[in-house]
């Protein structure tokens, strides 16, 4: 379960620092700064963890009702995704991003 955990940030940040390299490559005005890149890796971590948990929890459990949870999880990682990520321009400006 851990490693899993561990996984899913290695990967995250490694999608998003390699995405960035590609981006930053291509264009010369305005390239992705770390600050940013963090924040992006950072910004991610909500839903994918949440999602991996469910999956396992839906396995452990075995009663049959490991559909319910995932199908939860789904529902509340969308729900932080388009009602709550507001709250992400504090964490903006708090790294001196927002504009």
């Amino acid at each position: 379960m851990v490693g899993a955990v561990v996984a899913i940030h290695v990967a995250r940040f490694g999608n998003v620092l390699f995405c960035s390299l590609l981006t930053n490559m291509s264009r010369k005005r305005q390239p992705i700064n770390c600050k940013f890149q963090l924040v992006m890796g950072l910004s991610g971590m909500r839903g994918s963890i949440a999602y991996i948990l469910a999956l396992k929890c839906s396995e452990d459990l075995k009663l049959g009702g490991g559909g319910v949870i995932v199908f939860v999880t789904i529902w509340i990682a969308l729900f932080t995704v388009l009602r709550i990520s507001h709250l992400d321009s504090s964490s903006l400006r708090a790294a001196s991003l927002a504009r």
